[in-house]
Protein backbone atom coordinates (compact mmCIF):
# COMPACT_ATOMS: atom_id res chain seq x y z
CA UNK A 1 0.00 0.00 0.00
CA UNK A 2 1.35 3.58 -1.19
CA UNK A 3 1.97 5.93 1.95
CA UNK A 4 -0.27 8.57 1.02
CA UNK A 5 -2.97 6.16 0.25
CA UNK A 6 -2.73 4.76 3.96
CA UNK A 7 -6.01 5.98 6.28
CA UNK A 8 -4.98 7.74 8.93
CA UNK A 9 -6.09 7.24 12.49
CA UNK A 10 -6.31 9.88 14.84
CA UNK A 11 -4.24 10.63 17.94
CA UNK A 12 -6.95 9.20 20.80
CA UNK A 13 -6.70 6.27 18.36
CA UNK A 14 -2.93 6.08 18.07
CA UNK A 15 -2.99 6.27 21.88
CA UNK A 16 -5.17 3.58 23.00
CA UNK A 17 -3.17 1.30 20.23
CA UNK A 18 -0.27 1.87 21.69
CA UNK A 19 -1.50 1.00 25.40
CA UNK A 20 -3.36 -2.34 24.27
CA UNK A 21 0.44 -3.62 23.03
CA UNK A 22 0.57 -2.10 19.04
CA UNK A 23 3.09 0.20 17.13
CA UNK A 24 2.45 3.30 15.84
CA UNK A 25 4.31 5.43 13.05
CA UNK A 26 4.15 9.25 12.59
CA UNK A 27 3.93 10.50 9.74
CA UNK A 28 3.74 13.31 6.75
CA UNK A 29 3.28 13.31 3.30
CA UNK A 30 6.35 14.67 1.46
CA UNK A 31 8.24 13.44 3.77
CA UNK A 32 11.13 10.91 2.12
CA UNK A 33 12.13 9.29 5.48
CA UNK A 34 8.05 7.57 5.86
CA UNK A 35 8.36 6.89 2.52
CA UNK A 36 11.60 4.81 3.00
CA UNK A 37 10.42 3.35 6.39
CA UNK A 38 6.77 2.73 4.28
CA UNK A 39 8.68 0.93 1.29
CA UNK A 40 11.44 -1.09 3.83
CA UNK A 41 8.44 -2.39 5.59
CA UNK A 42 6.66 -3.39 2.51
CA UNK A 43 3.13 -5.73 4.45
CA UNK A 44 5.06 -5.71 8.00
CA UNK A 45 4.22 -2.13 7.90
CA UNK A 46 0.28 -2.80 8.01
CA UNK A 47 0.92 -4.19 11.40
CA UNK A 48 1.58 -0.10 12.36
CA UNK A 49 -0.68 2.28 12.93
CA UNK A 50 -0.26 5.48 11.07
CA UNK A 51 -1.06 8.89 12.16
CA UNK A 52 -0.81 11.80 9.57
CA UNK A 53 0.74 14.61 12.08
CA UNK A 54 -0.50 17.09 9.52
CA UNK A 55 -4.37 15.97 10.13
CA UNK A 56 -4.17 15.94 13.26
CA UNK A 57 -3.28 18.89 16.31
CA UNK A 58 -2.97 16.62 18.95
CA UNK A 59 -0.70 14.08 17.19
CA UNK A 60 1.61 16.55 16.07
CA UNK A 61 1.99 17.91 19.89
CA UNK A 62 2.92 14.35 20.81
CA UNK A 63 5.38 13.75 18.34
CA UNK A 64 6.82 17.23 19.28
CA UNK A 65 6.63 16.19 23.05
CA UNK A 66 8.66 13.25 22.25
CA UNK A 67 11.29 15.08 19.34
CA UNK A 68 11.94 17.75 21.98
CA UNK A 69 9.90 20.50 20.49
CA UNK A 70 10.52 19.32 17.25
CA UNK A 71 7.90 17.66 14.54
CA UNK A 72 10.44 15.17 12.88
CA UNK A 73 9.01 12.19 11.05
CA UNK A 74 8.85 9.57 11.10
CA UNK A 75 8.51 8.81 14.45
CA UNK A 76 7.87 5.34 15.76
CA UNK A 77 6.29 4.75 19.55
CA UNK A 78 5.51 1.78 21.38
CA UNK A 79 5.24 1.31 24.96
CA UNK A 80 8.49 0.39 25.13
CA UNK A 81 10.02 3.10 22.39
CA UNK A 82 9.34 5.99 20.62
CA UNK A 83 12.13 7.50 18.38
CA UNK A 84 12.72 8.99 15.07
CA UNK A 85 13.43 6.19 12.31
CA UNK A 86 16.38 7.92 9.90
CA UNK A 87 18.67 5.08 9.25
CA UNK A 88 18.81 1.23 7.85
CA UNK A 89 18.99 0.27 11.61
CA UNK A 90 16.39 2.46 12.75
CA UNK A 91 14.09 0.67 10.11
CA UNK A 92 15.12 -3.61 10.98
CA UNK A 93 14.64 -2.41 14.65
CA UNK A 94 10.89 -1.36 13.44
CA UNK A 95 10.52 -4.37 11.50
CA UNK A 96 11.24 -6.26 14.44
CA UNK A 97 9.52 -4.48 17.28
CA UNK A 98 6.31 -4.68 14.49
CA UNK A 99 6.76 -8.15 13.83
CA UNK A 100 6.15 -7.96 18.21
CA UNK A 101 3.48 -5.65 18.33
CA UNK A 102 -0.13 -6.49 18.25
CA UNK A 103 -1.40 -5.75 14.81
CA UNK A 104 -3.17 -2.44 14.06
CA UNK A 105 -7.26 -3.48 13.12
Amino acid sequence: MALESRPSADQATALQHIADGGAVVYWRPGCGFCAALDRSLGETGDRALWVNIWEDDAAKGYVEDINDGNATVPTFVTTQAGFVVATPEERALVATALEQATPAA
